[in-house]
């Protein structure tokens, strides 16, 4: 049985909402660093393991007297695999006056992932990382 048929049961007529909500790549203004990648961070299927994209935020995140305020939410949706020897950069937009910003990992021009951070609890839409920087 495929997907759906193996988890209707637990699914109860339930689906996925797997719209994607951040920005594919940053606007103008955002800062941006290599990010190389590490044989460490893929799977035998040469897939980048899901810590090495948080990895990434949590980067971010030591550079910021964030984490001791409080909750925080963070998102990451990935757009594209990253490739083995891929020349990735890390890019971030300035936090606004909530410490919330938008951030991507980059194959080129091309966005592999997209993610959000803000402080609290928030029910997020997407709406937030649209209205970034």
């Amino acid at each position: 049985p495929g997907f759906a048929e193996r988890y209707a049961d637990a699914a109860q007529g339930r689906g996925a909402d797997a719209k994607l909500v951040v920005p594919a790549v940053p606007e103008a203004g955002a800062t941006t660093r290599s990010w190389p990648l590490r044989h460490a961070d893929y799977d035998v299927l040469a897939h980048v393991n899901n810590a090495a994209y948080w990895a990434a935020l949590e980067e971010l995140l030591g550079a910021q007297p964030l984490l001791d305020e409080g909750p925080a939410f963070g998102v990451v949706e990935h757009r594209q695999p990253l490739a083995p020897g891929a020349n990735v950069e890390l890019a971030a937009d300035v936090p606004d006056e909530r410490g919330a910003f938008g951030w991507w990992l980059l194959d080129g021009d091309e966005g592999a992932a997209a993610g959000w951070f803000s402080r609290g609890v928030v029910a997020f839409s997407g709406a937030e990382a649209h209205n970034s920087g």
